[in-house]
């Protein structure tokens, strides 16, 4: 038996309030591609839904059912439903096949993604969770879920790939303003993973014999670290 039915739904039937989405640590911001591919295509992938007493549990679809709203309003859509007593295990596998048709999971999504399952799961599906987020111990998955301690705009520069996830593991041992400085420093350089490992490693090894904040050294020293004579120089300033 399927776990899914197809069944034409009122809107305003269905709750969404992000339990089960992997994209809660983002801004309500439309994703400009899917927006296009959507109103030149029409929509490839119904919402996925999940029968309640009242109305119906969002499970996946949360920005398509936005586009939607936005491109053309209407008071009824296509969705797949869950079958009745859908397992937890199921359930995930739904999320997960659903997500994985748009490609690979951004770290920001295969950390949320971990997250929900450790929240929902008392039994770990080792080779689900290798399949969708690329671990394969409880280690590396533990690890993977800290991301979720970082500031929303840098779990938004991850999930954009603006920040390498070696980066962002990187970053987890700095305060939270250094962290948010250094993510802005990032953007305004526009520097690639490399180039962002590279210049984490010089300031760390700096600040550390000098001691002071990443802030307070990078004011200090920023046109000393843009100099050629330098080795190892993360990516000149423009």
């Amino acid at each position: 038996m399927p776990l899914l039915n197809h069944e034409i739904l009122a809107l305003d039937s269905i709750v969404a309030d992000g339990t089960w989405s992997l994209h809660q640590d983002l801004t309500d911001a439309l994703d400009r591609n899917l927006t296009e591919s959507i109103a030149h295509i029409g929509l490839l992938r119904p919402p996925i839904v999940r029968k309640l007493q009242v109305g119906y549990e969002l499970i996946c679809g949360a920005r398509r059912i936005a586009i939607l709203k936005k491109l053309n309003p209407c008071p009824a859509l296509v969705c797949s439903v869950v079958e009745d007593g859908i397992c937890n295990d199921d359930l995930f596998l739904l999320v997960a096949e659903d997500q994985l048709q748009s490609g690979p999971l951004s770290p920001l999504e295969s950390a949320r993604f971990l997250a929900l399952y450790n929240d929902w799961n008392q039994n770990q599906d080792s080779q689900l969770l290798n399949r969708v987020t690329g671990t394969t111990s409880t280690t590396q998955r533990n690890r993977l879920r800290t991301l979720l301690e970082l500031e929303p705009p840098i779990l938004y520069a991850l999930h954009h790939g603006r920040i390498s996830e070696k980066s962002g593991f990187s970053m987890l041992d700095m305060t939270s303003p250094e962290r948010l400085f250094v993510a802005e420093l990032f953007s305004r350089l526009s520097l690639n993973g490399n180039k962002q490992r590279q210049f984490l490693d010089l300031v760390k090894i700096m600040t550390d014999t000098k001691g002071g904040t990443i802030e307070d050294f990078i004011s200090t020293h920023f046109a000393g670290l843009c100099e050629d004579t330098l080795d190892n120089v993360p990516q000149k300033s423009r």
